[in-house]
């Protein structure tokens, strides 16, 4: 993001705009480069899961604004409209900062549209992958239609404060969810709608499950191109995973993020593993690459060691199950796990999911359709 100041009045407002994506990081077509690209296809394998693909002291926050696109632009779709009107509104969006132990924590807010007030405010958690952060919801973000809306930057991605192992504890899944916890205490304060975007589901399922009784800070739980319920209580092996970490944080594995946060990996990865008919679009290739940054390259390597749903969740899913959650998934048309997936998610009886068209990044593939379902999602809860 660039920083620009306006005039408008005595004191000078911050004003967050995305920066240009026009940089593109050099290639070289060598032998060498060849070499390297296939010695590391074990490596895309490992990297496979990111199709998949934290007690705090707060302060307050100031809001900065930056304006966001008009919600509802025409994009040239065919077929029916899938909201009730069709409204050209420019609604702003905040940036704002808190703290969380020890880390300063970044979120976008996005206002609720006129008359939607009454709805409840969702909470977006992006995936963990090579340069994602908050950004990976701007399109669902211009046409969302409904409450107002939070966006996290988990710890370590985007303009969240850096994760450093040498530094801190191997970070853990229960680490993002105190994060949610405290934004949520801070700025939200009513039962909310978490929203996750792929592997990091547990994420959500361990929010829901602290948070949908007492306080009951959560009345809904929507998850994209999620795990299946039953790999999520199965969890992974202890040893596999320390197995998995010790190899990515040593020196080959450390490098290899060097290649792998590259445009043409970045390109690669993504036509192959995320988006239907490898549509890939230059705004995520650029958006990608621009964030994965030296300092992101833990967080990916703790997700793709397999830390998130390392431990199985069970009893989290047993008890959101059994206070009657409810729960949407939403898998994307040309998404060879959807069966699994339904299948899976017969076993909670709160639980209905869609599909829409796309592949794994659904909310990025078809952000009207997907704004559109969770909207009517919303509606049910009230």
């Amino acid at each position: 993001r660039r920083r620009v100041y306006s005039s408008s009045s005595k004191d000078r407002t911050t004003i967050y705009r995305r920066r240009s994506m026009s940089t593109r990081r050099p290639w070289g077509h060598t032998a060498t480069t060849m070499t390297l690209v296939f010695s590391l296809l074990p490596v895309v394998r490992s990297f496979a899961p990111l199709l998949s693909l934290s007690s705090s002291c707060v302060r307050s926050t100031t809001f900065l604004p930056r304006t966001a696109a008009a919600i509802c632009k025409a994009r040239g779709r065919n077929g029916p409209a899938l909201w009730p009107t069709r409204m050209e509104i420019a609604v702003d969006v905040t940036s704002g900062t808190y703290q969380h132990g020890g880390f300063e924590c970044a979120f976008v807010k996005k206002a609720a549209t006129k008359g939607s007030e009454g709805l409840p405010p969702l909470l977006l958690v992006h995936p963990v992958g090579i340069g994602l952060s908050s950004w990976f919801w701007d399109k669902f973000l211009d046409e969302w239609q409904g409450g107002e809306v939070y966006a996290a930057d988990l710890i370590g991605c985007g303009e969240s404060a850096a994760w450093d192992p040498k530094q801190q504890d191997v970070l853990e899944t229960t680490e993002w969810v105190g994060q949610l916890e405290t934004l949520w205490a801070q700025h939200i304060r009513q039962p909310c709608v978490v929203v996750v975007q792929g592997g990091l589901a547990p994420v959500g399922v361990q929010l829901s499950a602290r948070m949908s009784s007492g306080k009951r800070g959560v009345c809904g739980l929507v998850l994209a191109s999620p795990p299946s319920f039953d790999a999520m209580r199965e969890g992974l092996d202890a040893d596999e995973v320390a197995k998995n970490w010790k190899w990515l944080t040593s020196r080959p594995g450390q490098l290899s993020y060097y290649f792998l946060r590259g445009r043409p990996f970045v390109k690669f990865f993504s036509n192959l593993f995320l988006f239907a008919g490898g549509s890939a679009d230059d705004q995520w290739l650029k958006a990608a690459c621009r964030g994965a940054t030296e300092d992101a390259k833990w967080p990916v390597f703790a997700f793709n060691a397999g830390l998130v749903i390392a431990k199985g969740f069970g009893d989290e899913i047993e008890a959101i199950s059994g206070i009657g959650q409810p729960i949407l998934v939403i898998s994307g048309a040309q998404d060879g796990r959807t069966e699994k997936r339904t299948a899976s998610a017969q076993s909670l009886p709160s639980c209905k999911l869609i599909t829409l068209p796309g592949k794994n990044v659904v909310p990025w593939e078809s952000p009207r359709e997907s704004a559109a379902a969770i909207l009517e999602f919303c509606t049910t809860l009230i």
